[in-house]
């Protein structure tokens, strides 16, 4: 009987709101062209790198130890589906001149590149959380259960930021229950249907 609002958003915005179509092979996307009438396709670990800003020798060199350590510099960016956007995948090895994300995505799929940082990490939690009170019109909330992932934590570990403080802060939520954890693998509730979505924080 308990009155309850459950929302879910992801941290992650587009670089620079262009789209791009892949190539995929075993899993592998290997081209990559920008999504124009006319597709001029470019081995991925060129292209995505230069959209990125980084050098091939720095995304080679980022594996294994990719998963903690350069999230944390988010200074990799994942990519996403246009046509579900919450599923966010960073990349996790390379292979010749073609890059594996974490997500399989589809032969010709539309993607766009994205990124994040600690400043909006923290407003995307404030703007879930308020978009989750004002949608089912809760008065005063008793308690707020929070999920954001783990990139969160690693992305955050690397600043000065007291997220909690200004969540409690920014929100009014000073003498509300709040609680959480960071998790791998956060699942959320998009579109009537639950389903797992890398880079988001969930709020019940």
């Amino acid at each position: 009987r308990l009155k309850f609002g459950i929302n879910g958003l992801s941290v992650y915005k587009s670089i620079n709101n262009k789209t791009y179509r892949i190539k995929v092979k075993d899993n592998c996307i290997t081209e990559m062209a920008y999504n124009r009438k006319k597709l001029v396709y470019k081995p991925t670990l060129d292209f995505y790198t230069k959209e990125i800003g980084i050098s091939v020798r720095e995304l080679r060199n980022a594996f294994p130890n990719y998963i903690k350590e350069k999230i944390s510099e988010n200074i990799t960016d994942p990519i996403a589906d246009i046509t579900d956007p919450n599923i966010v995948s960073h990349p996790v090895g390379v292979k010749k001149n073609g890059i594996v994300f974490k997500y399989n995505f589809d032969n010709n799929t539309i993607i766009e590149i994205r990124k994040t940082n600690p400043e909006l990490l923290v407003k995307t939690v404030n703007k879930v959380i308020d978009k989750t009170i004002i949608s089912e019109n809760i008065k005063k909330p008793a308690l707020i259960l929070i999920l954001p992932c783990c990139i969160f934590e690693a992305i955050l570990s690397k600043s000065n930021i007291r997220e909690i403080e200004l969540l409690k802060e920014e929100c009014g939520l000073a003498k509300c229950n709040l609680l959480g954890a960071y998790v791998y693998g956060e699942i959320g509730y998009y579109n009537n249907q639950t389903k797992s979505a890398s880079g988001t924080v969930v709020s019940l």
